[in-house]
């Protein structure tokens, strides 16, 4: 049924078909590389990747995705701090009491630590362990 010429035939294509698939791939490597080295190219011409990003901006009209990110921060009072108190002897918990004061989480935990309602931490220490080889009776 299958004659040798049609074998020979179909193996040249199959390679055929190869060498333009890696030809391809090559290709779409090659322009990715050069895309690379453009950027690397335009942010040390222009400065630095702030500058960059500020060209990008003022060129563009838009912000980048970090920009206006970081809310202001809360200054934290006396009474602030009683009001932290106070609710942290109430047994609330640390996201109950920053929504009511309006401060971070992170912020009444570190008064948390401040007034001594945390366990402190426990030291781990390391013990020497016998590796695979079990004691002789």
């Amino acid at each position: 049924m299958n004659n040798p010429k049609s074998l020979d035939e179909l193996k040249k294509l199959r390679v055929a078909e190869a060498m333009r698939a890696a030809e391809s791939q090559a290709a779409k490597e090659w322009e990715q590389l050069q895309v690379k080295t453009t950027v690397r190219d335009f942010v040390e011409k222009h400065g630095g990747v702030k500058a960059t990003v500020a060209l990008i901006e003022a060129v563009y009209g838009v912000k980048s995705a970090r920009a206006g990110k970081r809310s202001k921060r809360t200054t934290v009072t006396g009474e602030i701090r009683a009001k932290i108190e106070k609710l942290l002897r109430e047994n609330k918990t640390a996201k109950t009491v920053a929504e009511a004061v309006g401060v971070s989480i992170p912020t009444v935990n570190n008064h948390k630590r401040l007034l001594g309602l945390t366990k402190p931490r426990i030291p781990v220490v390391a013990t020497k362990k016998s590796h695979g080889s079990k004691a002789k009776k």
